[in-house]
């Protein structure tokens, strides 16, 4: 009984966490399986608070001058891209991309990740990111 109390206050913890963010019309995609349904989506990070998240996320430092886009499963950070330049299209040159493997793996969001990416930024450039192939392999 004990437990089901523990258990039942840290989950309501996390809906209050991520409830808000869909009642305040971001667009989520869905992706659905045979046993579970979860919301995925690239969004892009306030410059006042990117470092934060970066650094309780993922452990990475971004410079004054970068900016950052993160992937998302159900409002928790699992991947980011850090850039700094664009393309002449507004794509951005990606400078590195930090990613929550073991986030990523449990909900096999890898394939989603990447086309998710895809439908946003059409022309992207990677060629010289660093993490480039754990993102592409991932």
């Amino acid at each position: 009984m004990k437990f089901f109390l523990l258990f039942s206050i840290l989950t309501s913890g996390i809906n209050f966490v991520v409830l808000p963010a869909r009642t305040f019309g971001i667009s989520y995609r869905t992706y659905k399986s045979k046993c579970m349904v979860a919301y995925f989506t690239w969004e892009s990070v306030d410059p006042r608070i990117q470092t934060r998240i970066l650094d309780k996320y993922f452990g990475e430092p971004i410079d004054s001058t970068q900016k950052c886009d993160i992937f998302c499963i159900e409002g928790i950070p699992a991947a980011s891209l850090i850039y700094t330049n664009t393309t002449k299209n507004g794509d951005p040159i990606v400078d590195s991309f930090c990613l929550n493997k073991g986030l990523l793996l449990m909900f096999d969001a890898g394939k989603q990740m990447r086309t998710h990416l895809s439908g946003r930024y059409k022309n992207i450039d990677m060629q010289h990111a660093k993490n480039r192939n754990d993102f592409l392999l991932f």
